[in-house]
């Protein structure tokens, strides 16, 4: 099966929406641009000088700098012609007289990604090569009351999720597992006479204390103490009798 067609058969391939069309042209004695990368279904065409031509050849002829065709396209001396890329494969061509310039390239078509499970997956490529992937990651926090994650603030606990681009432009998705412990508080009124000692401290005035502890699940613990305090009172009588 020929690896190309010519223009004229390019209406096949029309249903190709995403089909590029890449020129290659002779500049001195260099193919310019030398190697591209194309998907089937694009288009290779090629502008070349009047003491050039384009044939394709196999690798190990490519490689030793040989001029036999391969049995694929042979392009005549100063060619003005675009062909299509109908199937996958490396393909290798040189200009006859000028290989030994190094005056050679190459097409690899179905060049990208093949496997499914890459950001950059393309279903047309056929030659696997710099596939990307999404990251992912996970948190686990245990906080008091509130906590804030990529500027959202959260009061209860529960599964998260924040989802941006990684280094290598692929979905980065961050997960946070957040347990949410509450602080707590408790009120306690006293009314006493002259003093009232709580928690270490002995007040001698009215007033509302606070004492903050920890409490069991680590978490501030609060309590309030309104206190009254009321003064004892003394008296003394002076008395002279009979």
């Amino acid at each position: 099966m020929k690896r190309f067609l010519f223009a004229v058969l390019y209406v096949f391939f029309s249903s190709n929406l995403f089909a590029t069309t890449y020129i290659i042209e002779t500049i001195g004695f260099d193919f310019s641009p030398q190697n591209i990368d194309a998907n089937v279904g694009d288009s290779i065409h090629f502008d070349l000088g009047q003491s050039h031509n384009a044939v394709e050849v196999s690798e190990s002829t490519y490689n030793s700098n040989g001029t036999t065709s391969n049995g694929g396209f042979i392009l005549p001396f100063g060619a003005d012609t675009t062909i299509v890329l109908d199937s996958a494969g490396i393909i290798f061509y040189i200009c006859s007289p000028h290989v030994n310039f190094d005056m050679k390239g190459t097409i690899t078509v179905g060049f990208g990604c093949t496997d499914p499970t890459a950001c950059n997956y393309d279903s047309l490529a056929v030659i696997n090569t710099n596939c990307l992937y999404n990251t992912a990651s996970t948190t686990d926090v245990t906080e008091c009351d509130s906590y804030t994650w990529n500027g959202t603030t959260y009061t209860t606990s529960g599964s998260y999720t924040y989802t941006t681009t990684n280094a290598v432009g692929c979905d980065s998705t961050a997960t946070l597992n957040l347990t949410i412990n509450s602080s707590s508080t408790s009120t306690t009124d006293v009314t006493e006479c002259d003093s009232y000692t709580w928690n270490g401290t002995t007040y001698t005035t009215s007033g509302s204390y606070t004492y903050v502890t920890t409490n069991a699940v680590g978490c501030d613990s609060t309590a309030t103490l309104n206190l009254t305090i009321n003064n004892s009172s003394t008296s003394t009588t002076d008395v002279t009798e009979c």
